[in-house]
């Protein structure tokens, strides 16, 4: 492979954006690391450009695609019509139409330079969405040019019991979810594409078996080599300081991490941060009134990426109870800066989470959720060596398995064998996971 020309990949990334967070820096930070390694051809909608242009990445390198009135039209009947917002799903249906019209556009601008052989491979990086399907992948396939899709994460379904969460949700549409296999265009677009990759066993697990052989795991959060921290923590000191970072939303379950914390908060042992903002705040802050743990919980709100990443670096331990998390991009984060988290056996975050870096609470209900973090801080507190090696751990896999640099060479493996390169690279889901609890 060192001796072979880079290969030319025309990188489709909707959301990409170096500035944003979420699915927007998922898209920047994989196509900028596979820029390193490959020559990269961005595209992505005109929302980045500012941004974009602003950073490091080639001019001649990134197409725009322009959708001006079409976006407006879309966010206007998802916000005033479904009173939705964009982190539901949804939105996310009602934008495949709109994502199409992005890829016809992408064919306009690029069609001819694609049939052209000026390409090796085309890679959709977002959306992650696997409801959204790839119209442009028929093109290709006559083009003779390989498309690599991924990698796509969802399909989580909701976990039993938590049915008034899904109602506050407003993802009623969450009933019906099995429907989206069934969608215009993606069967054709799994059937056509040289390789899925994948990001989640529940994902996986969605994919039809006649599929399977192009599946290739890889997860969707990743972060920056030299942002894994590279010192050893210290001993673990009372007070222990944990935090919550994440959208203050149902799902997300920021009230079981401070009904889980409050005893502790009480007795002295622990100081929490939150981190975030969102609807749900009004109703966490009665919580931290009720529970009389005000002087020692501070909700933060909304910051800068580069401020939560410091307060987050303090922290010793992550509570994210969230019940329904397809990536866990903070889990990532908190991990790289050797916080260890407290985190539900469920979606992704449980595969971030091994038994040597944290805790995976069994899915089954609030009350116990609660009682078990107050059982591990407990436990913590009482045994603190056993905490440092932890923290060693979680950066040690951080830095091993979930950097884009790491990441970036997985994908550009795949690049090579369906090239006909190299050999098939072993790139497999982790086994469901299961609870770790013992401390």
């Amino acid at each position: 492979m060192s001796n072979a020309p880079r290969i030319r990949a025309l990188v489709l990334a909707e959301l990409c954006n170096p500035e944003w967070v979420s699915g927007p820096l998922v898209g920047w930070s994989h196509a900028f690391a596979l820029s390193k390694n490959a020559d990269v051809h961005l595209v992505t909608h005109e929302m980045n450009e500012p941004a974009i242009e602003r950073s490091s990445w080639p001019r001649d390198r990134v197409t725009f695609i322009r959708l001006a009135n079409y976006e407006k039209l879309k966010v206007w009947f998802t916000h005033r019509v479904l009173r939705s917002d964009h982190t539901t799903q949804m939105f996310t249906a009602v934008g495949i139409p709109f994502y199409w019209l992005f890829e016809r556009l992408t064919w306009q601008l690029l069609g001819k330079r694609i049939e052209g052989g000026e390409f090796d491979v085309v890679h959709r990086i977002t959306p992650v969405s696997p409801v959204v399907s790839s119209p442009i992948t028929k093109r290709l396939s006559r083009a003779r040019v390989p498309f690599v899709l991924g990698p796509i994460n969802g399909g989580l379904p909701w976990p039993k019991g938590y049915a008034n969460a899904l109602q506050k949700e407003r993802e009623l549409v969450n009933r019906f979810r099995s429907v989206y296999q069934h969608a215009p265009f993606l069967s054709a677009t799994w059937r056509d594409a040289a390789a899925l990759l994948v990001a989640s066993r529940a994902t996986w697990d969605e994919i039809p078996e006649r599929h399977r052989s192009r599946c290739f795991y890889l997860p969707e959060n990743g972060i920056l080599e030299t942002t894994v921290s590279r010192e050893s923590r210290g001993p673990l000191t009372k007070p222990l300081r944990a935090v919550f970072v994440g959208r203050l939303t149902p799902y997300k379950c920021a009230d079981v991490a401070i009904r889980g914390l409050a005893p502790a908060i009480k007795r002295g042992d622990v100081v929490f941060d939150i981190l975030g903002d969102g609807p749900e705040r009004a109703y966490l802050e009665r919580i931290v009134r009720e529970e009389g743990i005000g002087a020692q919980t501070t909700f933060h709100g909304w910051l800068e990426h580069k401020d939560t990443l410091r307060l987050l670096g303090q922290a010793h331990l992550q509570v994210f109870p969230s019940i329904r998390e397809f990536g866990g991009g903070v889990v990532v984060e908190g991990m790289a800066l050797g916080v260890v988290p407290i985190v539900m056996a469920y979606g992704g975050p449980a595969e971030i989470v091994d038994d040597r870096t944290g805790f995976r609470l069994p899915l089954e209900s609030a009350e116990i959720t609660a009682r078990q973090i107050d059982r591990i801080v407990s436990e913590l507190v009482a045994k603190p060596d056993r905490w440092l090696p932890m923290s060693d751990a979680c950066r040690e896999r951080i830095r091993d398995e979930f950097t884009w640099e790491a990441k970036a060479k997985r994908s550009i493996s795949v690049y090579e064998h369906v090239l006909g390169r190299a050999p098939r690279p072993e790139l497999s889901p982790p086994p469901p996971p299961s609870p770790l609890l013992s401390v």
